[in-house]
Order: C-alpha cells, then structure tokens, then sequence
C-alpha cells in the first residue's frame, strides 16, 4: 500500500466488509445459534433472546471508527465512542505517530510535502464511506417514544 498509494481504495471496501461482518454476526447469533448448545446455560435455558440490545462502545481507534459501524449496523442501538474524532484526514495529521512514520511514507509518493495535506483530503473522498464523517448525517433521528433527551438520541 505504501508503495502504490492508488491501491488505498482496498481499505474502506475492507472496512466496509468489516461493518457487514459484524452486522451478520449479530444476525447469526440472535437467529441461527440462539439454541447452539455454546450459547445455552448449565440448565438448557437460552441465554440470549432475538430481542437482546446491542451496544457498541469505541476507544480511541474504536471511536473514530465506531460510529461508521454502529450508524451503518441496523442492530446497534445505542453507541458510546470515547476519543473519538472526524474527518480522519484531519486528525491523522495532527497524530505524533504520523511523523514518526507516516509522512515519510507518504513523502516518497508525493513530490512536495505540501502535497502530502491534498493527498490527505483526497484520500477522504474514499476513505468516508467507512467513518464518521460519511455517516455524521444519520446520527441524530427524530423519535419521541425512545425516551431519550434530544442530545442523547442516536
């Protein structure tokens, strides 16, 4: 990847998949191992029901990540993302591990280091279909039986 900065696009798709993963997974486990005999008590009693919440809680990587995955999950209900930041393009940047390492990778791509902030931005377009900022607008809905205050609501 660091050699050929045009096969970035690979990392959201995979992302992506990542959020499909995990929506299946919930899936699988509320219809298909609900009565798996690893998910049952000593007892034969079930230990999960098809109405079970889910609840996503990201730090640092998982909160910046997180809310793409728990805004694009049809099961995730609530969300707690803990450092979590956006556009990533942005924050990248202001990282100390992106001088260490990064901005020298990426400075054998471009021809100026002031290029290497539009690369960044560029690199954006593709990379919002997997965080926050592509998924920011669909954060807040309007529904008064959830019983949540307004700036709680998700």
């Amino acid at each position: 990847l660091l050699s050929d900065i045009g096969q970035f696009r690979i990392v959201p798709d995979q992302l992506q998949q990542g959020f499909v993963n995990g929506a299946s997974g919930i899936w699988y486990l509320r219809n298909k191992l609900l009565n798996d005999a690893a998910f049952l008590g000593n007892s034969g009693q079930r230990l999960l029901a098809v109405d079970t919440p889910v609840h996503f809680y990201g730090i640092s990587q998982g909160g910046i990540l997180g809310s793409g995955y728990a805004l694009s999950s049809p099961y995730i209900k609530r969300a707690v993302l803990s450092v979590p930041g956006s556009p990533f393009a942005l924050i990248l940047a202001r990282s100390s591990n992106f001088f260490s390492g990064y901005l020298q990778a990426l400075s054998v791509q471009v021809l100026r280091k002031a290029h290497v902030r539009l690369l960044l931005s560029l690199l954006q377009q593709l990379w919002d279909v997997g965080e926050g900022a592509g998924w920011l607008s669909g954060l807040y809905y309007n529904d008064p039986s959830s019983g949540l205050h307004r700036d709680q609501r998700f």
